[in-house]
């Protein structure tokens, strides 16, 4: 059964807007596709009103990345947070991560950017940051606990936990969930990724 995670606050005023609606044609058309006009439309303003906030159509998209990439970071928790045994706390941050990346809009904007790669790759990079963030979070908490080559374990667990359905989803293995939404997790696949998180770490479990 599938939970739905909460949406971090709406940023307000008119270039919030204007992103807003770009994001949202922008995901529906693609970028070729996309026009100012259509931006204008969508957002219930003018034309020369979005060229004042977005001066050209890469421009937009920069700034939709940026903006996604901001969403990402409101929405993701620090491991400690989530669970008093740091092998827990990993696994269900890993499953965090995975929400926050295989939902409908997150997956869609990661296509039409990977799409845009040969035009734009500065978009690449953003949206790279995301992960990069992810990666870095997790890293700290595990250096918090001591553990040795904190980024390194970092990239190996997140790689291990998430990298899976996230590239079934991204590659259309499946149905996307409409909404950010957590799936919960098979009793024993949890159990084996806590000790995988152990064996990785070497970490132990905290005493109950």
């Amino acid at each position: 059964m599938r939970q739905a995670l909460p949406d971090p606050e709406e940023p307000t005023g008119r270039r919030a807007t204007i992103l807003q609606a770009a994001k949202a044609v922008l995901l529906e058309r693609g970028v070729e596709a996309v026009t100012m006009d259509d931006v204008a439309q969508r957002a219930g303003t003018t034309k020369r009103t979005v060229y004042a906030h977005v001066h050209n159509k890469q421009a937009m998209v920069s700034a939709v990345v940026e903006e996604s990439t901001r969403r990402f970071l409101a929405q993701l928790p620090h491991p400690g947070e989530l669970h008093d045994d740091a092998g827990e706390a990993v696994v269900r941050y890993a499953a965090r991560v995975e929400a926050l990346l295989t939902w409908q809009d997150p997956i869609r904007l990661q296509r039409l950017v990977l799409g845009e790669l040969w035009r734009s790759p500065d978009h690449g990079l953003l949206l790279l940051r995301v992960f990069a963030l992810a990666e870095e979070r997790l890293a700290a908490f595990l250096a918090a606990a001591g553990v040795s080559e904190a980024t390194r374990c970092a990239g190996t667990l997140l790689a291990a936990l998430v990298s899976q359905q996230h590239l079934r989803s991204l590659f259309g293995a499946g149905d996307l969930p409409p909404a950010l939404e957590a799936s919960a997790e098979d009793a024993s696949d949890h159990a084996w990724r806590v000790e995988m998180v152990r064996a990785v770490t070497r970490l132990p479990a905290t005493p109950t």
